[in-house]
């Protein structure tokens, strides 16, 4: 079965309802690993509207159908270099970079920000 680091974008179309991103998870989850980087919750939880009590619930809900992908100072390293080389943005270097680490293909929806990054497999889902 493979395995997929899931980028913030596609979490947080499911959040807000978007068709695209429930049918991509309801086909993920019966035939693939789906990981999530601790960098990608923080990211979730940036949103303003993720103050609200039912909010909060609805994330930590769907948030636990996912294995956690950690950050080690290998990954750490790495993301410095990518930062560095390509000029990624610092959360995307991490999340590409942990992606790279575990040998997952990365779901984003923001392909510019990864395309550059050799070795990096990236799958747009919509």
């Amino acid at each position: 079965m493979p395995s997929i680091l899931v980028d913030s974008d596609i979490v947080i179309d499911y959040l807000r309802g978007f068709e695209s991103a429930k049918s991509f998870f309801k086909e993920s989850f019966q035939n693939r690993n789906l990981f999530l980087s601790v960098i990608n919750i923080a990211e979730i939880y940036s949103g303003r509207d993720t103050k609200k009590p039912a909010k909060d619930h609805a994330i930590v809900s769907f948030l636990n159908n996912f294995q956690i992908a950690v950050v080690t100072p290998t990954i750490a390293k790495s993301a410095g270099i990518l930062k560095r080389d390509y000029n990624a943005p610092f959360a995307d270097a991490l999340v590409a970079a942990t992606a790279l680490e575990y040998d997952f293909q990365l779901a984003t929806r923001n392909i510019k920000h990864f395309k550059n990054i050799k070795r990096l497999k990236l799958l747009k889902p919509y």
